[in-house]
């Protein structure tokens, strides 16, 4: 059964038929457990059953994409987020996620973004040294092929519409760039052939394990979003307004496919998943936690209405130059934040 905590909820507007939540709430919402988790890799044969979520890559190995083990989260929203308004309306302050590693002394720590040249080929003149062990555990958002969506992707739906092997650039449901507008643009799985970049919305980090050092087992990792990485806080909103946020979990820490998640030497991740026994008993299934301002832009207090309260709490955090104070989602706080904030205020 899914948990979800709401650590503080101001709504200052009445219920309606139905009781959804409503206009002039700052919500934190926190949930102990997704909705749905499910390892997205050719060869699982029980999907949205599976213990653990293996992240590794089959790099550059024909009939695979380099990042061959996904770990797909979903999180249902509406609940506590009314969904259906302007994407505006959703002001996202934070949002996080913590995933727990369930077999120890595999993968190294890696807490810093790596180039996708540290895994071109040997010989090749543009193949850049990698500076530090292991590959980061990153998330990113999800896309989707023949006509399966956030809302129609399920733990149990079919990974491709493609029989037996090869899989390369078939799966249904995919780790995935996105635009400016929160709007897919390609799917990152076949990035290394494909010779591109991609950048996470955020990198898995923990204090409890040096950088280079093997992951214990038990070993939860913190997925801080940032807000100002290309696209993450409007996908969020874009989340929000339909109900339900996806993530993709990945990394390119490499292995060699085939079925039970590839051969030779186990250098990558394994986590656990919400169907995980072990996990369960230590409330170690996926987690996420966020924080929204839900109704108008000048209402920063979340009390359902406009005063001088907000304005005088908005003018702190402007002079502070705190990303509280960034009202146009830019990432910066300048001038024009607080004349948009100074307009919004005059209309109420």
């Amino acid at each position: 059964m899914r948990t979800i905590g709401t650590t503080r909820v101001i709504a200052v507007a009445c219920a309606i038929a139905g009781g959804s939540p409503l206009l002039g709430q700052v919500v934190e919402g926190s949930y102990s457990r997704p909705t749905l988790d499910r390892w997205m890799y050719p060869f699982n044969s029980t999907p949205g059953n599976e213990p653990l979520g293996k992240l590794f890559g089959a790099i550059l190995i024909t009939g695979f994409d380099d990042r061959d083990g996904q770990f797909l989260l979903g999180f249902d929203t509406s609940g506590i987020v009314t969904p259906g308004l302007s994407l505006d309306a959703y002001r996202v302050r934070s949002l996080t996620l913590r995933a727990t590693v369930g077999v120890g002394g595999q993968a190294r720590y890696d807490a810093t973004w790596d180039s996708v040249t540290t895994l071109y080929a040997d010989g090749d003149p543009t193949q850049t040294p990698d500076e530090d062990a292991g590959k980061p555990v990153e998330v990113f958002g999800v896309g989707y092929r023949n006509n399966f969506t956030a809302l129609t992707f399920n733990e149990f739906s079919a990974f491709s519409q493609v029989g037996g092997f090869p899989q390369e650039g078939t799966r249904n449901c995919f780790a995935a760039e996105v635009d400016a507008e929160g709007q897919v643009v390609r799917d990152i799985s076949r990035q290394v052939r494909e010779r591109f970049e991609s950048y996470p919305m955020a990198i898995g980090l923990t204090e409890s394990v040096v950088p280079g050092e093997l992951i214990p087992a038990v070993t939860e990792l913190t997925f801080r979003v940032d807000l100002c990485s290309t696209g993450a806080r409007r996908y969020i909103q874009r989340g929000l307004q339909q109900g339900r946020l996806m993530f993709m979990v990945t990394s390119l820490a490499p292995a060699q496919g085939g079925p039970g998640g590839g051969t030779g030497e186990v250098i990558y991740p394994e986590m656990y998943t919400k169907e995980n026994a072990i996990a369960v008993a230590l409330q170690a299934e996926p987690k996420m936690e966020f924080v929204v301002n839900i109704g108008r832009l000048a209402d920063v207090n979340g009390d359902g209405g406009v005063t001088i309260d907000d304005l005088l709490q908005y003018v702190q955090w402007y002079s502070d130059g705190v990303l509280e104070g960034d009202v146009t989602d830019d990432c910066g706080v300048t001038i024009d934040d607080l004349l948009v904030y100074l307009e919004a205020y005059e209309r109420g």
